[in-house]
């Protein structure tokens, strides 16, 4: 029968068979029609039923979704006129609808209803698809629009994660598989009715592609666990932070110096090589999101206080720090730390933000040379990200709110 080969002739399509000979009052035959059973609106029901009780097991839950996948892929003389195949196509998108607006969907979940839903958009003609209801076509439209940049961020993170399992990744490539095949074929649809979610897709994917503070890659969980690890072993991330931003920030000041030279010297300004360029900016662009996330919390709301680890790490070696030195590198941004006398007596934290701080200042100089072609807006980006996020925290402290 049609339900065990849905089933590959398994147990689950014996259960299936079984529990809809029971709800249903029936008995059906190795002779029934194929074509009486599939356009069954009952038989339909009875799997989307089934994978709401069994969702939780992911084996038999993939199963399911494997059943409906093929239910979504019927086409052809199985339907006896057009009539018939929309009533099918509303039936199974009202079925699909109410099933994924009703769960939180499981990691196991997420291939098998992008399979369901490709097989649906790329299956059924597009005069089936534009003869559904205008508020259910909409809703579809509504919901692929939702889980599309929903498995977006989730196949982010997955990346983020580095996962072996990359289902996110898989759904995602599906659905935008089938927002091509909807928007290439955009004139047998009303017309606009892809703008608005267009638009929400495309911004989801720039925003999971783009890097901290404007998009998410590697930002949301990857910058805050990196923080708070950071934090846990202050004493080695603190001052490594330190020296390594501090060394590419002279590198870079360097480098736009040699380059600034070369230009003088050439007339061609696409002969200068950016790669040098490139991997520090991209260095930079890390080290400076990496200690925002160590040095301080976005409290949404809350008062922002700075982490205890960063507080207790001062404390401990409050006894080796200058203070007048510590002030007078905080106060001379266009100077190298490591040139100014007693630089090691510094409170860590304090010359951590000088680096930053010196980023900023050899932006500044390379803008007042005509050298703009050779920044990074990107570290721009980053600089005053980290600054408002420090300054939030660290400025106008109220000691009240600290024990030490």
């Amino acid at each position: 029968m049609l339900l065990l080969a849905l089933t590959g002739g398994g147990s689950l399509g014996r259960h299936y068979i079984a529990m809809f000979e029971a709800t249903q009052n029936v008995t059906l035959k190795p002779t029934e029609s194929w074509r009486e059973v599939l356009l069954d609106t009952r038989v339909m029901d009875l799997f989307f039923t089934v994978h709401g009780k069994i969702r939780e097991d992911s084996d038999m839950a993939q199963d399911s979704l494997q059943c409906l996948a093929q239910l979504a892929s019927m086409h052809g003389p199985i339907f006896p006129d057009e009539s018939a195949q929309v009533s099918y196509l509303a039936h199974l998108v009202e079925g699909l609808l109410s099933m994924i607006n009703g769960i939180e969907i499981e990691d196991s979940e997420a291939v098998g209803i992008s399979n369901i839903i490709s097989n649906l958009i790329t299956m059924f003609p597009r005069s089936i698809l534009t003869a559904l209801p205008s508020d259910l076509f909409t809703s579809f439209i509504n919901c692929l629009t939702l889980l599309t940049c929903s498995f977006g961020r989730s196949a982010a993170l997955e990346e983020v994660l580095d996962k072996d399992d990359m289902v996110y990744m898989e759904a995602y490539d599906k659905l935008l598989e089938s927002w091509l095949t909807l928007v290439q074929d955009e004139e047998h649809f009303p017309r606009g009715c892809f703008i608005q979610p267009a638009i929400q897709v495309f911004n989801s994917y720039i925003q999971c592609h783009l890097a901290a503070p404007d998009g998410t890659r590697n930002l949301s969980v990857n910058g805050i666990t990196i923080g708070m690890l950071g934090r846990v072993a202050a004493d080695h991330c603190i001052p490594l932070l330190t020296s390594l931003l501090e060394d590419r920030v002279t590198r870079l000041h360097g480098q736009l110096q040699r380059t600034q030279q070369h230009l003088m010297a050439s007339s061609d300004p696409g002969s200068v090589d950016r790669k040098v360029l490139d991997d520090l900016y991209e260095d930079i662009h890390w080290l400076i999101l990496v200690s925002g996330y160590l040095l301080a919390d976005d409290p949404q709301g809350e008062t922002p206080l700075i982490p205890s680890e960063v507080m207790e790490f001062s404390i401990k070696h409050s006894t080796e720090v200058d203070i007048n030195t510590t002030l007078q590198i905080l106060g001379s941004p266009g100077e190298k730390a490591s040139s100014i006398p007693g630089c090691n007596r510094t409170d860590s934290v304090i010359r951590l933000l000088s680096a930053v701080l010196r980023t900023s200042e050899v932006e500044s100089r390379a803008t007042r040379a005509s050298l703009t072609e050779l920044l990074s807006p990107q570290m721009g980006k980053d600089i005053v990200w980290f600054l408002r996020r420090w300054a939030k925290t660290y400025l106008l402290v109220d000691e009240k709110l600290y024990e030490q």
